[in-house]
């Protein structure tokens, strides 16, 4: 029996698809993609990790998606402090 990590709605699994398709994606976002279907095709996450080419911790940070969903995809941006350089 397989054990659902994850869920994904209709319209995200086309989304998705579609986005694993196109050759302007990054790598990153690519990885993510994949790991997020084959988690939702039933991968265990050790699966999905090996599939997608990337950490099993990564694949198991996956409660991002359900958190914010397709913006899990993409990195937060980077915190930059107001600080004025130090030189």
């Amino acid at each position: 029996m397989l054990k659902s990590h994850l869920q994904l709605s209709h319209s995200d699994r086309e989304h998705l698809q579609a986005l694993i398709r196109k050759d302007t994606i990054s790598r990153k976002v690519f990885q993510r993609a994949g790991a997020l279907l084959d988690l939702d095709a039933g991968c265990t996450l050790q699966q999905a990790a090996v599939r997608a080419g990337v950490n099993y911790n990564r694949v198991a940070a996956r409660s991002n998606y359900k958190a914010v969903g397709l913006e899990a995809l993409h990195d937060k941006p980077a915190f930059r402090s107001s600080a004025p350089n130090r030189r």
